[in-house]
Parts: C-alpha cells; structure tokens; sequence
C-alpha cells in the first residue's frame, strides 16, 4: 500500500523564509509569500531604510551629489543585487563599495567620477574604525633629520583621477585632472581622519621612508638626488620642512626609538 509523503515543516519554513527574503530584496520583481497581506509592505519599508541610513552614514556626499531620489534607486538595487557576506552594520559600506565598483553596471547618467568618490568616502571611514593598536616605539620630539621618521602606521596614500575631496552638489567636475591627484590620508593620536593633498615629490618621500630604514635628513638627500637640476641644498632644506609639517598634522608621529 502507497504512503502519501510526509510532509516536512523545516522544508516549508526555508521556503518561506526564501520567499519572503527575496521580496524583502526586491519587492517590485519578487511577490511576497501568501498570508503576508499589508504587512509585508511595512517589512519592506524597514529594510530598505535601515539599508539606506547605514549606508548614506558613509556616503554622504555621493547622496548629496546624486539627490535623493537617484540615491535610493541606488541602494535598493544594491539591496536587490548584491549578496553580502558579513552580518555587521559597520562593514556594510565595504560591501556597497564593491557592489558599485565591480558588480553594478555602469548607467549612463552616473558623474564620471561616481567610484572614485565613493572610494574617497569609504576611506575615512575605513581608517577611522582601523583596528591597529595604539602606536609605539617612538619619540614625538625626537630629531627629524638625524633620527628615523616614525610614520603613522593608519595612513594611505591613494591616487585619483577626479578631486574627489572638493567635489560637491557645487562642484562636479565633467573631465578628469590633466594629472593624478595624490591624497595622503591618516588617523591622528586623538582618532580623528584627516586629508591632505600631496605632490609627486612628497609622495616620493613618503615612498622612500616606507620602504627604507633611513633618517629623516638621507630620505631627503636621496628623493632630492632624482631631481635634475634641483639647487641641493635648498631642496634638503624644504625637505626637511616637509617632513616637519608632516609631523606637526601626525602623519609622522616623531622618530623611532630603539
């Protein structure tokens, strides 16, 4: 004699939760499970504005740029979809990061210049809840010259084609800069993010100082020893200013002690 099959009520349960997750996501191409009725409208409208403060917390010039109405169409598609692989509110700008510059395709009314300012917003949130412990193992009055640059160890350097930190609903730049722009970005001792625009010579510097263990005064002599014609010693000399300056803001918190 035939058995009616059994039926399982974790295998419903999953179903509707797909269901219902799906219609969560995308409620204009996905219908909500059968019972819902009203209520799935207010469960919608949680989570897309919970999705879109936590967002627009990080991007809030892209939202000011692009308007509301653009900036919702945007979230909610990438609330469509963008699968996201963390269960943390903090991380969710990481994912709204890479959904916009790897997954989504480009739409023709986007500003030029879309990515690099979403990526210059990310990046201050990003070096602000940087979990590298506190700094050590330096000398804030030490001697620049003679001793070792400590740099600060939550800095970046990053380079764009746009200003991305003068654009605004003011400014918006139709074509790229005739040369890259270079912004120096770290966390001072009080956590607070600071910018700094930079020039090929500085970043330079600041190259050397990364990848050789050098005093302040031959970092200098040697970023001035690629210069043609550079007057030597008053190139050191505005070298070692510079390196006084980036002192001063915390990109360099002293010299490195043994």
């Amino acid at each position: 004699m035939a058995h009616a099959p059994r039926h399982d009520p974790r295998s419903a349960l999953r179903d509707f939760q797909l269901s219902f997750t799906a219609h969560l996501r995308d409620p204009r191409h996905k219908r909500p499970p059968a019972g819902l009725g009203a209520d799935a409208r207010l469960y919608v409208d949680i989570i897309a504005s919970t999705m879109e403060a936590q967002v627009q917390s990080c991007f809030p010039v892209t939202q000011a740029v692009l308007g509301k109405r653009r900036w919702r169409r945007l979230v909610r598609a990438f609330l469509a979809h963008h699968d996201c692989h963390t269960p943390y509110f903090h991380e969710l700008p990481d994912e709204f990061l890479f959904y916009l510059t790897c997954e989504r395709s480009p739409d023709g009314r986007d500003p030029p210049f879309l990515t690099e300012l979403a990526h210059y917003e990310w990046s201050e949130l990003a070096l602000a809840i940087d979990a590298w412990p506190l700094a050590t193992g330096f000398d804030p009055e030490g001697d620049i010259a003679t001793g070792i640059p400590y740099l600060n160890p939550v800095l970046a350097v990053t380079d764009y084609r746009y200003p991305v930190h003068r654009i605004g609903p003011r400014f918006r730049p139709a074509q790229p800069e005739p040369a890259p722009v270079h912004l120096l970005a770290f966390r001072d001792l009080e956590y607070e993010v600071h910018f700094m625009t930079i020039n090929p010579v500085t970043l330079t510097l600041l190259s050397v100082l990364f990848e050789q263990r050098l005093s302040g005064a031959e970092a200098v002599q040697a970023v001035v020893s690629q210069i043609p014609d550079a007057d030597r010693p008053a190139a050191c000399a505005g070298g070692l200013a510079l390196l006084q300056e980036l002192r001063a803001r915390h990109a360099i918190l002293g010299v490195a002690t043994p």
